[in-house]
């Protein structure tokens, strides 16, 4: 299973990240290791995606199917990693990186030299990141509970999101089922910087009513789902309820 999880905070030391790690990794589904990097109180972790250290001590972490719509950028991810295509895309965009990549995925960047954070989730929300704000900066994870393995970070249940459970049968953004705990909504983009944090929406579907015949906008959808699959050629899998 996919996992994400990273911070960047002032009072992180070598002993502390690795003790914070080993607890957010226990935490998971499936415990294990994971790939990590990290540049001074920053660090990046990773179990089934890609993680990258710039030399500029930048550092990013993806994972889920990202799709890169500039050639250099796929070709980065294609020779090394999603991302180190990540960090280039950033580089050229900044906060505004998303306009780089298409497909599922929860994205994040951590730029020390400028105290930044970037965190993307997809456009209709097929993965999750989870993030919370400490004393020291910003963590933040695929995974709610693994954010509970940073001290600042309490464990009280949200009663709000206990009755949006069972109301509903999810917690909806921005909240988790944890207080502390926030959550990105699909297509938003997070900027934490020197203390203070943005979220901003950065892409809303569009709908126009067309007068087609059926059979004509029957043969796009096929198509359409053809291509999706044929895009993932190698990782589809088929959900079975019942």
């Amino acid at each position: 299973m996919a996992w994400l999880f990273g911070g960047h905070d002032s009072t992180l030391t070598a002993e502390s990240a690795a003790a914070w790690l080993a607890a957010a990794e226990n935490s998971a589904v499936f415990p294990g290791s994971s790939h990590t990097v990290t540049a001074g109180a920053s660090l990046c972790a990773v179990r089934g995606g890609s993680v990258h250290r710039g030399d500029d001590g930048m550092l990013a972490a993806c994972v889920g199917f990202p799709h890169w719509k500039a050639a250099d950028l796929a070709a980065i991810a294609r020779d090394q990693n999603p991302a180190a295509a990540l960090v280039e895309a950033y580089r050229r965009r900044g906060g505004e990186l998303w306009r780089e990549v298409g497909g599922a995925f929860s994205l994040a960047v951590i730029d020390p030299a400028r105290d930044t954070v970037v965190l993307v989730l997809d456009r209709i929300g097929q993965r999750q990141l989870y993030y919370a704000q400490t004393a020291g900066g910003l963590i933040f994870g695929t995974s709610a509970r693994a954010l509970l393995a940073h001290p600042e970070v309490a464990s009280d249940i949200h009663l709000q999101a206990v009755f949006d459970y069972v109301y509903s049968h999810h917690c909806p953004s921005p909240g988790s089922i944890y207080r502390d705990v926030r959550k990105l909504d699909g297509a938003e983009v997070l900027v934490y910087q020197a203390g203070q944090l943005q979220i901003t929406r950065y892409w809303q579907p569009e709908f126009h009513e067309e007068s087609r015949p059926l059979k004509t906008l029957a043969a796009e959808v096929h198509d359409a789902l053809r291509g999706a699959v044929a895009g993932h050629a190698g990782r589809v899998c088929a959900f079975l309820s019942g």
